[in-house]
Order: structure tokens, then sequence, then C-alpha cells
């Protein structure tokens, strides 16, 4: 998720360049959706927050955001993921009918029901 979030930052995607902007965008992230239960409390973490998971996830957004472009596992157009376990009475966005997922171009570790990753989504 972290490479999809850097890739439309890097891309402009829908206009926008900054890291908070993008994760913030409506109905693009569902934990950060505006009717999500979740939303208030992951906008409350800090950067100095203790929950539990928190302070890897910071560790992995800041390696990412600094890492040089070859570790990139995707083509920047890389921009879309979704994950089976959370898609709540669907088996896949409508985005992603009619779409093959792509692989990462380096060796990556990825469950294909946890996530899927496309490129060239509009």
């Amino acid at each position: 998720m972290a490479w999809v979030i850097r890739n439309r930052v890097e891309t402009g995607y829908r206009g926008l360049y900054r890291y908070q902007d993008v994760v913030l965008d409506p109905w693009q992230f569902s934990a950060f959706n505006p009717n999500s239960p979740k939303r208030p409390y992951f906008t409350s973490l800090t950067p100095t927050s203790d929950e539990p998971g928190w302070q890897s996830a910071l560790r992995i957004a800041h390696h990412v955001k600094r890492a040089p472009v070859e570790d990139r596992p995707f083509a920047e157009k890389t921009r879309h993921f979704y994950s089976e376990q959370s898609m709540v009475g669907q088996k896949q966005p409508a985005w992603a009918k009619g779409r093959a997922p792509v692989k990462p171009e380096r060796s990556y570790p990825i469950e294909a029901k946890r996530f899927r990753f496309y490129d060239a989504v509009p």
C-alpha cells in the first residue's frame, strides 16, 4: 500500500501531490473514508503514538518515501490495490472488473487474497 501511495504522489494522481492529501482523498483508502468508524481513530494518531502496529507502519512509510526509485516493486503507474479480505459483500471493486492484477517487478511475497495491485486505472 505504501508504494501505491508514493506512486500517486509522484504522478499527481487526481491532482494531489502531498502524502496527506493522497491518503485522505475521499473514497480512496477505506480506513479514511468519510463515513468510516476507523477514520477518527487513525487521524488522531501522531508520530509519537504507541498504538500496536503504528510505529511499524510509520517505519514502513518512512522507508518507502525515501527509498531509491530502483527499489520500487511496481511501475509508477501502479496506483490501485484492494484486499479481498476487506471487501464487504463484493469480490472486487468496480474499477478492477475486467482488469488483471499486476505482479511485482521484483521478488516480493504478496498474499493474493490480501493484496491485488493494478496499473493504468483512470
